[in-house]
């Protein structure tokens, strides 16, 4: 029985001017989502940060991408998932990983 490790790709928005609170609103929704499907869901989002988290989505997207290129992996745009790792609290406090059940040969991109 042979394990595989899940790639994780990633890419950050920092110093946004939004409550973190407002941004986990959006983040809650695309967690755990396929990446078309994140993608509509922050694209038709009216929340003021939706726009953000949309660009970031396309940035990790690119990174894996670029990344899995680099590496000589076989990317499948389709088998990518939205995982939360940790959010910024102005407090200082940093919140923890969520792990998030994907098919055993998906890819996962972080984001947030």
């Amino acid at each position: 029985m042979a394990v595989e490790t899940v790639k994780e790709f990633r890419a950050e928005a920092r110093f946004q001017r939004v409550s973190p609170q407002k941004a986990r609103l959006v983040l809650d929704l695309i967690k755990g989502r396929g990446v078309e499907e994140a993608l509509t869901t922050a694209a038709f989002t009216k929340k003021r940060i939706a726009p953000v988290i949309h660009k970031l989505l396309i940035s990790a997207v690119d990174n894996a991408k670029y990344l899995a290129g680099e590496q000589g992996l076989d990317l499948d745009v389709d088998n990518l998932y939205v995982k939360q790792a940790h959010e910024a609290h102005p407090s200082g406090s940093h919140g923890t990983r969520v792990p998030l059940p994907a098919p055993a040969d998906a890819h996962h991109f972080v984001g947030g």
